[in-house]
């Protein structure tokens, strides 16, 4: 939680530590919480966000057997606070909250799960949480955002402030933690 950091200042910035606790897959199929996890490494356009909240999604209950990357960190939503910054990072700040979607269990990248201490942005794959909203609400909508703006761009259908030509009608099928709204 928020209230187990401190937060950084210009004076006394986030030093990432070398392991951080995370859920993982062991090589013999086990889930197991672990104290030295990898911390991954930040990116010049990237940030890295301590995790508050997760949400559990329908696809990382089926993250066993051929799909897990042994010692892999499991879980796709989260929502945290920015306590570190890229330089080539222009559009979040340090204390901002935010939440997104990890693509865990990537054989590249088995340090981006979810389920951890700190989460480095994918790429665009994050959205700021409003005010109005608490953070645990916000950690269900990464995947189901993604999920959501994929099938806008894959079916070609006009944005929401494109003129609308004729009406259109879609239904819009899955069960990601936050689909129904979007």
């Amino acid at each position: 939680m928020l209230a187990d950091i401190k937060m950084p200042t210009k004076d006394a910035p986030f030093v990432p530590p070398r392991t951080q606790r995370a859920v993982i897959i062991d090589a013999h199929d086990n889930v197991l919480v672990s104290s030295d996890a990898p911390m991954p490494a930040m990116g010049p356009s990237q940030f890295v966000a301590h995790t508050d909240a997760v949400a559990i999604n329908p696809s990382d209950t089926k993250m066993r057997g051929p799909f897990v990357t042994p010692m892999g960190i499991l879980g796709t939503d989260y929502a945290g606070r920015v306590v570190a910054v890229g330089s080539e990072v222009k559009d979040v700040e340090v204390g901002d909250r935010i939440c997104g979607a990890q693509h865990a269990m990537k054989a590249d990248t088995p340090d981006r799960g979810a389920f951890s201490q700190y989460n480095v942005s994918a790429g665009r794959v994050w959205l700021k949480i409003p005010p109005t909203m608490k953070t645990e609400e916000g950690a269900s909508f990464g995947a189901g955002i993604s999920t959501a703006g994929l099938a806008i761009r894959v079916l070609g259908l006009p944005l929401p402030d494109a003129p609308l030509e004729k009406p259109t009608r879609v239904l819009v099928y899955g069960a990601a933690p936050r689909q129904e709204p979007l």
